[in-house]
């Protein structure tokens, strides 16, 4: 009887001690919060991405409430943050002033958009701390949107331009002597808004892409030059997805609504009260990137955010 009860009383023991070990150990981790403070007379900063050596880019600008920080609505610049010394300024192309840096390579290399605000255009631009900020230019056509979304190791560029009808292509940059050439990669078939978020080294890029003017329904997709066009579908039961990440093996990850999960991460543009015209002017598809990137990138980057 003692030795049952006995028995009882370590397994009691065991069944509570064991988890509070467990516990201890995960309480013990320590996280820094690093605030990255921001450029000269900003209000804001926004970081976007951080790569293998902790260098960080995002932006920095005046805007006046957390809602429209690097929302593309006030003046501000792309930034660089190396660790030990403030944020450095990217600057903006020529005429315009505004932009925001979305990714930097293992080696420095920066890419992103620098924008216009009275006009609501621009370009992607690639930064480099021997080269400093260059234009990468729109397609034919298409003069008033491109963006630059990621670089990768061999210094190919992918992003997306609007074309003449007001559709929105895939692209990729790709070095031709001293400049970089724009080529057209079209869109998802029946998807005539597609947008690439990543690329690996393999040249495979995935996105998210537009099935309707309104922006409510999308699919994430993948793309290569040797496969061409996949869309990747959703979750069962979901409507709406996005394709965030590729890595060099072509496992992705993303977001799908699904029937447990109606809404998700993924919100038609409709639900953020923007105004009627067109979505897929930059303004508006930029707004809602901004959405998925904040929801890919919690915790992965560090920054700050103010009004």
């Amino acid at each position: 009887m003692k030795n049952s009860q006995f028995f009882r009383l370590s397994l009691l023991l065991s069944l509570v001690l064991i988890p509070l070990f467990f516990v201890a150990n995960v309480e013990a981790q320590t996280y820094t919060v690093t605030d990255l403070g921001l450029l000269p007379g900003d209000t804001g900063s926004w970081s976007t991405y951080i790569n293998s050596s902790g260098q960080i880019t995002g932006c920095s600008d005046t805007s006046n409430s957390q809602a429209g920080v690097c929302n593309w609505m006030y003046s501000g610049d792309a930034f660089v943050w190396s660790g030990t010394t403030e944020l450095q300024s990217l600057g903006t192309l020529s005429g315009d002033d505004f932009s925001v840096g979305y990714f930097i390579s293992d080696s420095g290399a920066i890419v992103g958009e620098s924008w216009n605000v009275a006009s609501q255009t621009g370009q992607g631009f690639l930064w480099t701390k021997s080269g400093g900020m260059i234009g990468l230019g729109t397609l034919p056509g298409g003069s008033s949107y491109s963006d630059a979304d990621q670089i990768t190791a061999k210094g190919v560029i992918v992003g997306e331009s609007a074309v003449s009808n007001g559709d929105v292509h895939a692209v990729l940059w790709t070095k031709s002597g001293s400049a970089y050439q724009i080529h057209d990669e079209g869109t998802l078939p029946g998807a005539p808004y597609s947008y690439p978020y990543s690329i690996n080294n393999s040249n495979q890029v995935v996105g998210i892409a537009y099935f309707n003017a309104a922006g409510t329904s999308f699919h994430a997709f993948l793309w290569s030059k040797a496969a061409g066009w996949k869309d990747l579908g959703t979750l069962p039961g979901g409507k709406n997805s996005v394709a965030d990440w590729i890595n060099d093996a072509g496992q992705m990850v993303g977001q799908s609504t699904s029937s447990k999960f109606p809404n998700g991460c993924c919100h038609p543009l409709g639900s953020f009260g923007q105004d009627s015209h067109d979505w897929h002017t930059a303004r508006r598809h930029d707004f809602l990137r901004g959405i998925h990137q904040r929801c890919r990138r919690s915790g992965r980057g560090v920054g700050r955010a103010r009004g």
